[in-house]
Formats: structure tokens, sequence, C-alpha cells
């Protein structure tokens, strides 16, 4: 009696010997919609670095000092090419921005600044061509209907051809990215989202006057009405999006984004708030106006200073309904510019009503801090708190937004106010729902993120979450053939199986992958010996043959299974099985009993537990989408086990 011949896959990975040595198994790459092995990868990790050590000799140096400015190379790299990307996306923006005004006849490709550069001030620029000079409007009627028509043409061009870029070259381009990147950043594997064709403006200002004790309960007004800016954003926006990704409006992504900016730009074109670009905007309405030569709209020295106030207001109206209908839209558009444009026309109103008040009334107790000449309330300042309360309720960020406004004003003696105004727009926002923007569309999105803020107080054992080992589609440790294995793997809808001795005994013997599995197979059939009756083997108790058949080749699927799997018990807490997911990054445990298989809880299932417990509410919205999701036939839906 002799063991037949072995058929392994060897040629994957001439490494994978030592690091399967570990018992994590072999992997093939990640598909895409998948959870990153982090121990298995770290097991792989560790066997590299040792290797490494081991090596001797001139040639070894080298290689150990390469793999150790690894990361100081890779920072250098995304540095430069961060600041190149930086400077083209600014210069490119502005020239977009202003061609819908006019164009250069000293060069179609300038815009204007680099254009009129030798012109002071408000001075008239010669080289600066208006649309309604070149189209030749002769009369006041026609000068304004011919820069509005080009205003609204140009604009519905541009987003056109964004659109049609990402519909055709980029489809992951569009929206912030945001939600993508922290589901990325947590393991999650989403191919070609951070590709070539998938690739930072800053406000400078400085403040020359401190703020002052009477204006922090103003500042705390803004974080208030950004907290419920946040939160109004938040629910509608999210709701559109759910219509717009599970409706027939998704097949029509090119037409809807023309559609929206035509709108934006017949609405815009009419106010002179919204008419120039966000970033030109929010740039003048941070400015001192001693910074400035001219005066941006009124903003400074316009005698009619109340009606200024207005037209802020209604710019920040129109912004925000033009916002929610436009984030989310299949285009390359984030929302921090649009949400501190917001921001910072409310907060201008505001510090323009605060100076004037304090101007008509410098006597008043409550400016008894101001200084007896010069100007005491600065209402650029305003304008730089409101936009941080305005972003703060969108995105629930607190340190982080102060440490970017701080960046933006250079001035320390700002980071108070910044800091309680962004506290108070959170706390705000937290009181309608405590999700930011990105954690609304990681949801609607359906992405398996686990957020490490999350907190869980229930007693829950990991036996009522899990599935049971009824429901689970398994694999015997031996009993299948290649082509029985083959026909498991095409009827079963899952990323992985756990491997048992035998449906009685319910021994578990370690886990296998799908992909692996798939490419062993795909690996084994290319071997004229084997055939589809070859026997597949996943463990070492191998039975033994009659001399007769002893040539006949065994595929061996030992090294493509995880032999040491993470391990629970029914009765081990919800509490701590969150934290094993959160603190090892796992994509799935084996619930056992003294080693007899039980169960199985992927993260899949424990974020759909989670949601259930902490946001019910969320968890219906979340039950809706699935069931439109599968109405529509979702192709970027995945089933996630891990």
């Amino acid at each position: 009696m002799l063991n037949p011949s072995f058929c392994q896959i060897n040629n994957y990975d001439p490494h994978s010997a030592e690091w399967a040595m570990e018992g994590t198994g072999r992997r093939v790459a990640y598909d895409d919609f998948t959870t990153i092995d982090w121990i298995h990868d770290f097991s792989k990790e560790r066997v590299r670095r040792r290797n490494l050590r081991n090596l001797q000799g001139p040639w070894a140096t080298v290689r150990k000092a390469y793999d150790s400015s690894q990361g100081w190379l890779l920072v250098f790299i995304v540095g430069a090419v961060t600041g190149l990307l930086a400077a083209y996306i600014d210069v490119a923006s502005e020239w977009l921005s202003d061609v819908k005004n006019g164009y250069c006849s000293a060069g179609f490709y300038l815009n204007r600044n680099f254009c009129c550069w030798h012109v002071d001030g408000d001075g008239e620029c010669e080289d600066w061509v208006s649309w309604s000079s070149a189209l030749r409007a002769n009369n006041p009627i026609a000068t304004w209907w011919a820069e509005y028509f080009m205003f609204v043409l140009t604009g519905t061009t541009m987003a056109l051809a964004s659109a049609m870029l990402v519909k055709f070259y980029a489809p992951y381009a569009a929206g912030s990215g945001i939600p993508e990147v922290k589901t990325i950043l947590g393991g999650f594997v989403i191919r070609k989202f951070l590709g070539g064709w998938t690739l930072l403006v800053l406000f400078q200002v400085e403040y020359k006057r401190d703020w002052h004790t009477f204006e922090l309960p103003f500042f705390m007004l803004l974080g208030a009405l950004g907290g419920l800016y946040g939160s109004f954003f938040i629910r509608t926006n999210t709701r559109i999006n759910a219509f717009r990704k599970f409706s027939w409006l998704k097949e029509y992504g090119p037409a809807e984004v023309c559609a929206v900016a035509f709108a934006t730009g017949v609405v815009g074109f009419w106010f002179m708030f919204t008419r120039e670009s966000t970033v030109e905007l929010v740039a003048n309405l941070f400015r001192e106006c001693e910074e400035v030569e001219g005066d941006f709209h009124g903003l400074c020295s316009s005698p009619r200073m109340w009606s200024v106030i207005g037209l802020l207001l209604v710019a920040a109206i129109i912004k925000i309904f033009l916002t929610i209908f436009t984030f989310g839209t299949r285009i390359p558009a984030g929302i921090f510019i649009p949400s501190m444009a917001v921001g910072a026309c409310v907060g201008r109103a505001l510090g323009i009503a605060m100076q004037l008040w304090q101007e008509s009334f410098p006597d008043l107790w409550l400016f008894s801090s101001c200084p007896s000449s010069g100007q005491c309330v600065t209402p650029g300042t305003y304008a730089m708190v409101g936009s941080a309360a305005a972003l703060g309720g969108v995105t629930r960020m607190t340190v982080s937004l102060t440490v970017i406004m701080f960046e933006l004003t250079g001035a320390l003696s700002y980071v108070l106010p910044i800091m309680i105004t962004v506290m108070v727009s959170k706390w705000v926002g937290d009181a309608f729902g405590k999700e930011s923007i990105y954690d609304a569309l990681i949801h609607l999105n359906g992405y398996p993120f686990l957020d490490n803020k999350e907190a869980y107080t229930y007693n829950t054992v990991a036996s009522a979450v899990m599935t049971k080992f009824e429901d689970l589609d398994v694999i015997t440790a031996t009993g299948h053939n290649v082509d029985t294995l083959d026909e498991l793997l095409q009827n079963t809808d899952c990323k992985g199986y756990p491997i048992i001795d035998t449906y009685q005994g319910r021994q578990l013997v370690g886990f296998a992958g799908k992909a692996e599995i798939r490419y062993a197979i795909d690996q084994a059939r290319k071997d004229p010996t084997m055939s589809g009756t070859s026997p597949c083997y996943f463990t070492e108790d191998l039975p033994l043959f009659d001399s007769a058949f002893d040539s006949a080749p065994v595929l061996d699927l030992r090294p493509w299974i995880d032999q040491t799997p993470m391990t629970i018990t029914p009765r081990f807490p919800m509490e701590m099985v969150i934290e094993l997911f959160k603190k090892m990054g796992l994509r799935q445990v084996l619930i056992t009993q003294n080693g007899k298989l039980c169960g199985l809880l992927t993260k899949k299932d424990l974020l759909r537990h989670v949601v259930d417990m902490n946001h019910p509410r969320m968890a219906r919205r979340t039950a809706q989408a699935d069931s439109r999701r599968r109405q529509v036939g979702d192709a970027g839906w995945r089933r996630v086990a891990g």
C-alpha cells in the first residue's frame, strides 16, 4: 500500500514555503471589494524581514539600506507629486473660472491674473477680452445677455466634459473620495480607485487685529448655525444620493450633471457673490479690507452695507441648495470648499453687522474693550470662523479642523475661538445625528468600514450574531475531487470556507479563501496528468491506495489553507469581538467549542449588528438601500464575506 503522487501548486510564490510555516497559508492577489487579511500580511512581512536580516555581503547591505529608506523616499515622492499637482490644479482651475467671463488676447491659455499682471489695482486691462466684446454686443442689454449666455454655456460644457471623463475613464473619481479612502485605510480593497486616472487650494490670510471677548457669543452663534446647516445638509443630501443611486437617474449621470450645471449657471449669474468662483469668493471674504487695493463687490466701502449683508445671506442660501444637489453627482467634487463658502458668506454678513453696530454705538458697554480710534471688529475673521463652523457641521471634525483653520490664518490667537466654534458646531449637529456626511455615504454605499470611535454597550455574545454551522458553506478535508470542488465554488457565493474533518465530527482543520482554491484548481487543470476525478485533500491524514493507483495524481491543497485561523467560543462577548476586529484587522472569526465548528462571524456580519444596535434608523435605511440595490441589479455591489 503506497501513497499516490501529489500535485502541489508551488510556482505562485518562491518564498511561500517559509512564511506558510507560520500557519497562515499562501494567498493570491486580493480580489476587488475584499477585506485585507492583516494577520497573514503581517506574517509574510515578518518572514521577509527575517530573510533580509540573514543576507550577507555588500549587495545585502545595499538592500538593507534601501529597505530602511523606503519610507522617507515615499514621503518625498508623495510630497513632490502633491506639490506639482496642487500647482497645476491651482493654475488650471483659475483659468477655467476666468474663461467663463472672457479670454486673454495675448494667449488664450492665460488666466486673468497672468494676462493683466502689468495692470495696477482696478485699472483697465486691454489684453483681457470679455465675451460681450468678443460677440460684438453694442448695447447694455445685448452685453448682459451675451455674458449670461457664455457664463452658462462654458460652465455647462466644463461640467459635461468632466462627467464624460468620469464615465469612460475614471468612475471612482466621482465625488469627494473621502468615504472610499477611509474604507481603504480600514483594510478594504477597491481596485483602480487610487489609479492614475483618479488623481489644494490654500487661503493664506493674516489678521493684524486680535479678537475680543464680546465676540465669543457671536462666534458660538456661528457654530450653532454651522451645526444646523450640517445636519440639514447630511439628511437632505443623503436622501438625494439614495434616489440618485437606486433609481432610473443612475443611468443618466452625464445628463444630470449637465442639468445641474445649467441650473447653477442660470441662477448663479444673477447674484454677484454666486457669479464669482467659489475659491475667489472665499479668499476675498476671508481678507481684511486693508489687504486689498480694490473693493470686492462692496464688502469694504459700499454706502449700502445692509444690502451687502442681504446679498451675502441670499448667496449662502443659494449655495446651500446648489451644493445639496451637486454633491454626489458623477463628477469629481468635494464638500470642503462649498461648505466653507456657505459659512464664509454667513460669517462675513454677521461680521459686517457687528462692525456697523460697533461703529454706530462705540460707547456701548459691550464694546468697552475696543480701542478709542481705529477699527475694532474684523469682518474677515467672522468669515473664517463661519467657514470652520459650516465645515465642522458637515464633516464633524474637531481637532483636525482646528489645525487646518489655524494653518490658513497663521494666527495662534484665533485657535481658541475656532476651537469653541467647531465644538459648538459638532454638539449642535450631534443632537440631530452623530454621523458625518462621509459616514452617511459609507453606509449608503455599503462599504465595510468599522469606525474605531464606535462604542458598543450591549450584553451580546458571539453565538447570537454568528452564522450558524447549519447555514454555512463548508468543505470537508477529504472526499472531494477537482470537479466537485470546482462545482462547489461555482454554486456558492462567499469569499472563503471553513475546512472540517467530517460533517459528523465538525472538527475544525482550517480556513481556505475562495480565490486561493480557485487559483489552485486552475493551475492543477493545466497539468496533463490531472483529471476531474483527481482527489483533493486539505489534511495530512490521507488514505492509502493500492499500488496500482499509486501513480494517480492528488491535488494537495494544504499550503493554501490557514491552519491557525482566529477562533473564539460561542459565549465570547461581542464587545470583545469588536475590539478584536478593530485592533487586529480581522476578516472573520470562527466560533468553536472544544475544536468543533459552531459558526462563523464576518466583518460584514459585525457591521450589520453594530448598525442594528446603535443606529436603528440607519439600519432601516440600509435595508431599504439593499432592497433597492437588488431590484436594480447594481453590478458594483459585491457580497463581502470579510
